[in-house]
Protein backbone atom coordinates (compact mmCIF):
# COMPACT_ATOMS: atom_id res chain seq x y z
CA UNK A 1 0.00 0.00 0.00
CA UNK A 2 1.27 3.44 -0.97
CA UNK A 3 1.98 5.76 1.92
CA UNK A 4 0.17 9.10 1.55
CA UNK A 5 1.50 12.35 2.89
CA UNK A 6 -0.67 15.22 4.03
CA UNK A 7 0.26 18.83 4.64
CA UNK A 8 -1.54 21.44 6.67
CA UNK A 9 -1.54 24.95 5.31
CA UNK A 10 -2.96 28.12 6.77
CA UNK A 11 -6.00 29.50 4.97
CA UNK A 12 -4.22 32.77 4.22
CA UNK A 13 -1.30 30.91 2.58
CA UNK A 14 -3.77 28.73 0.64
CA UNK A 15 -5.67 31.78 -0.61
CA UNK A 16 -2.39 33.39 -1.69
CA UNK A 17 -1.43 30.24 -3.63
CA UNK A 18 -4.83 30.11 -5.34
CA UNK A 19 -4.47 33.78 -6.27
CA UNK A 20 -1.06 33.12 -7.80
CA UNK A 21 -2.40 30.18 -9.80
CA UNK A 22 -5.31 32.29 -11.07
CA UNK A 23 -2.88 35.10 -12.05
CA UNK A 24 -0.72 32.56 -13.86
CA UNK A 25 -3.73 31.21 -15.75
CA UNK A 26 -4.71 34.74 -16.80
CA UNK A 27 -1.17 35.38 -18.04
CA UNK A 28 -1.12 32.13 -20.02
CA UNK A 29 -4.49 32.98 -21.58
CA UNK A 30 -3.21 36.46 -22.49
CA UNK A 31 -0.07 35.05 -24.09
CA UNK A 32 -2.11 32.50 -26.04
CA UNK A 33 -4.35 35.22 -27.42
CA UNK A 34 -1.34 37.32 -28.49
CA UNK A 35 0.43 34.42 -30.19
CA UNK A 36 0.65 34.95 -33.94
CA UNK A 37 -1.42 32.65 -36.09
CA UNK A 38 0.76 30.14 -37.90
CA UNK A 39 -0.33 28.60 -41.17
CA UNK A 40 -0.59 24.85 -40.79
CA UNK A 41 -0.17 24.24 -44.51
CA UNK A 42 2.77 25.64 -46.46
CA UNK A 43 3.05 26.04 -50.20
CA UNK A 44 6.23 25.41 -52.14
CA UNK A 45 6.88 29.18 -52.12
CA UNK A 46 6.27 29.41 -48.36
CA UNK A 47 8.77 26.62 -47.80
CA UNK A 48 11.36 28.29 -50.03
CA UNK A 49 11.10 31.44 -47.93
CA UNK A 50 11.10 29.55 -44.64
CA UNK A 51 14.17 27.45 -45.43
CA UNK A 52 15.90 30.12 -47.56
CA UNK A 53 16.37 27.68 -50.45
CA UNK A 54 15.27 27.58 -54.07
CA UNK A 55 12.53 25.47 -55.61
CA UNK A 56 14.99 23.04 -57.21
CA UNK A 57 16.35 22.04 -53.82
CA UNK A 58 12.86 21.50 -52.42
CA UNK A 59 12.02 19.36 -55.46
CA UNK A 60 15.21 17.33 -54.81
CA UNK A 61 14.16 16.81 -51.17
CA UNK A 62 10.72 15.62 -52.32
CA UNK A 63 12.09 13.31 -55.01
CA UNK A 64 14.61 11.75 -52.62
CA UNK A 65 11.87 11.15 -50.06
CA UNK A 66 13.47 13.43 -47.51
CA UNK A 67 10.50 15.79 -47.29
CA UNK A 68 6.95 14.48 -47.06
CA UNK A 69 4.28 16.37 -48.95
CA UNK A 70 0.84 16.29 -50.53
CA UNK A 71 0.06 17.36 -54.04
CA UNK A 72 -2.65 17.85 -56.57
CA UNK A 73 -1.43 18.24 -60.11
CA UNK A 74 1.62 20.47 -59.97
CA UNK A 75 0.68 22.11 -56.63
CA UNK A 76 2.57 20.88 -53.56
CA UNK A 77 1.66 21.36 -49.91
CA UNK A 78 3.68 20.72 -46.78
CA UNK A 79 2.36 20.52 -43.26
CA UNK A 80 4.21 22.08 -40.37
CA UNK A 81 4.72 18.53 -39.07
CA UNK A 82 6.29 17.50 -42.43
CA UNK A 83 8.72 20.40 -42.17
CA UNK A 84 9.56 19.76 -38.50
CA UNK A 85 10.23 16.10 -39.27
CA UNK A 86 12.47 17.07 -42.20
CA UNK A 87 14.46 19.57 -40.11
CA UNK A 88 14.86 17.06 -37.28
CA UNK A 89 16.18 14.43 -39.72
CA UNK A 90 18.66 16.95 -41.14
CA UNK A 91 19.88 17.90 -37.66
CA UNK A 92 20.33 14.23 -36.72
CA UNK A 93 22.25 13.51 -39.91
CA UNK A 94 24.59 16.44 -39.25
CA UNK A 95 25.07 15.32 -35.65
CA UNK A 96 25.85 11.70 -36.48
CA UNK A 97 27.91 12.42 -39.59
CA UNK A 98 30.50 14.00 -37.32
CA UNK A 99 31.31 10.55 -35.86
Amino acid sequence: MEKKEYYLIEKNAWDNMIGLVEDLKKEVDRLKSERPVVKKILTNKDLQQLLCVNGKLIRKYREEGLLRYSHEGNKYWFTIDNVREFIKKQENEKLFSAF
